[in-house]
C-alpha cells in the first residue's frame, strides 16, 4: 500500500475499530501523523500559539487508535492491548513491539488478511483430466470378422 493510499484509507476509517490493517498501511499512517504533528508544530511556534497542534492532536487521535486497533487485529491480537500504552515507561514500548509484528498471512477471527499474500483456505481442486478418445472399431474384412492390427 501506498503512501497516499494508506492515508485515505485510514481518514475513511475514521473511527472503523473493525476488520484488519497491514503493516504498511498503519505506518504510513503513522508517519503521516508524525508529518502533520511536526508541521502544526512548526506553524504554532512560528506564530506563538499553540492552536494549530491542539487541532492535530485532536483530529488524528481517534484515526491512528483505530488505525492501531486494526493493526492489533491483523496480528490476531484484541483491540484492548492498546490500553498498554497507559502502563508508565514499558506500555508504549510493548504496543510498538505488537504494531511492528507481521499479520497473520491467514483470515483470523477479525477478518480476511489485510496483506497483498494470502493463503488459500483450502488447497485448489486439480483441472480436471481431458477425456479419453473414443475406442476405435476393429478393422472388419468382407465376412465382418475382425483382422489383427498391422
Amino acid at each position: 500500500m501506498t503512501f497516499g493510499e494508506s492515508v485515505s484509507t485510514c481518514l475513511r476509517k475514521y473511527v472503523d475499530f473493525n476488520g484488519r490493517a497491514s503493516r504498511s498501511e498503519y505506518w504510513w499512517f503513522f508517519l503521516f501523523c508524525v508529518l502533520a504533528y511536526l508541521g502544526a508544530l512548526i506553524l504554532d511556534t512560528s506564530t506563538n500559539g499553540s492552536v494549530l497542534f491542539v487541532f492535530a492532536l485532536l483530529g488524528l487521535f481517534l484515526p491512528i487508535t483505530a488505525a492501531a486497533v486494526r493493526r492489533l487485529h491483523d496480528t490476531g491480537k484484541s483491540g484492548a492491548w492498546w490500553f498498554i500504552t497507559l502502563v508508565p515507561y514499558v506500555g508504549g514500548i510493548i504496543l510498538l513491539v505488537l504494531l511492528a509484528q507481521p499479520g497473520q498471512p491467514f483470515d483470523n477471527r477479525y477478518g480476511p488478511s489485510a496483506g497483498v499474500l494470502q493463503m488459500p483456505s483450502a488447497p485448489t481442486p486439480a483441472p480436471p483430466l481431458p477425456e479419453a478418445p473414443p475406442p476405435m472399431s476393429p478393422r472388419l474384412d468382407d465376412r465382418g470378422t475382425p483382422q489383427a492390427l498391422d
